[in-house]
Order: C-alpha cells, then structure tokens, then sequence
C-alpha cells in the first residue's frame, strides 16, 4: 500500500536543487473527467500539487483545499454511481492519495501539519473519515466490501496507522493520541464488531479479528 509516491515533496526537492521548472515552483492543478462530475480545488502557497481524476461513471464530486508549500492530493474515483472526496492540508509537506474505484463511496480527509501522510484505498460503497494534526503522522487504509466504516483520528507526532476491514459491514474506530503510537488493525469478514481503540503515547498494538477471532499483539 506504500507503492504511490508524493508529487510534491519531488518537486521541492527538485527546486532546493535548482531544477524545477515555473510552473513546479507556482503549484499545479489537473482535472480529468468523463461524465456528469464536479471538481473544486484552492491552493495557496508554493509547490502544491493538486490531481482529481475521476473517469466514468456520473455524478462524482471531488474537492482540494491545500493552504502551505510542497503539499500533494491525489484522487482518483472511477466508475458506476455517486462517489465524493473531500480533503484538506494545512501545513507543508503533506500528501493524500484516494483511490475508491466503484460506487458509493464517500471519504473526507484533513490534515494539519507538517510532513503527514495519508492514503486510502475503497472499492465498493464505503465510507472513510480521517483526521490527523501534528507532523509526520501516517494512516494506511484498504476496505474493499460494501458498508465499511472506518474513522482515523491522530494528534500528535510519528503516528502510524494501518487499517483493513476487506469484507462488508465493518467498523472500525481509532483514535490515537500523543507521539510514536503504532496500530495495525485488520478485519477480514463481515459485520465484524468495532473495537473502538484509543492509544495515548508511545503505544504499539496488532489486531487481526475474523469471524470467531480476535487476536491482539
């Protein structure tokens, strides 16, 4: 899930050097639709980078707001029925990346800070919130089935979050709280129930939970 690479912070690392063109050290923005689609994006500061790109399908709606330097949002929606994306950076040197491919999908990510990251895979009519404030915090999401559920909250610095879910009807809470907590929470089946974890400093925690199973580390 670490396969992507953020355009932004390429970029400024290109200009430092002395080899980004005009239109890197300015920002950019690309918007690519086919379909009844509605795209918003407002930059302010240099080196944003800005990407909706949301194919077939109808009535997708996608919105950028990156105030800061060397920020990147990727999104990229896809085919069949309504699908939206709403994400916000505040701060330098963040990145987002949204992938959600079919139908009825929603997700809203903000994040306030520097150098934090995001990115979030969906497939089939789920919905994703995720908030992170500080620097430098990561959050990692797949959920694939219908009616997943998954919600993200990190304040602090050098959180890391991963999160699964890949059946249908699945909810996941989170809420990480402080510096260097580590989760990685999967779930594998359907209407599996919510554990509603919350981790406060320096904590590290596994969870794999199937029908029948729950197993922590």
């Amino acid at each position: 899930m670490k396969e992507f690479v953020c355009i932004a912070a390429l970029l400024t690392a290109l200009a430092a050097a002395g080899s980004a063109s005009a239109e890197a050290l300015a920002g950019s923005a690309s918007i690519d639709q086919i379909g009844g689609h509605v795209a918003t994006v407002s930059q302010s500061g240099d080196h944003n980078t800005a990407l909706i790109d949301q194919r077939g399908g109808r009535d997708a709606m996608a919105s950028i707001v990156q105030q800061g330097a060397g920020n990147d949002t990727e999104i990229r929606q896809s085919g069949l029925g309504a699908q939206v994306a709403a994400t916000g950076q505040y701060g330098d040197e963040n990145c987002i990346l949204v992938s959600q491919a079919t139908g009825g999908n929603g997700i809203e990510v903000m994040q306030n800070g520097n150098g934090n990251y995001a990115q979030a895979n969906q497939t089939g009519g789920s919905i994703q919130v995720v908030l992170q404030a500080g620097s430098s915090n990561q959050s990692y999401t797949e959920q694939q089935g219908a009616g997943n559920h998954a919600t993200l909250t990190q304040m602090g610095n050098n959180n890391l979050a991963t999160q699964g879910q890949y059946g249908a009807g699945n909810t996941q809470t989170v809420t990480q709280m402080g510096n260097n907590n580590t989760l990685d929470y999967e779930q594998i089946g359907s209407n599996l129930a919510d554990l509603k974890i919350l981790q406060k400093g320096g904590m590290s925690m596994s969870i794999t939970q199937t029908p029948g199973l729950t197993k922590y580390n």
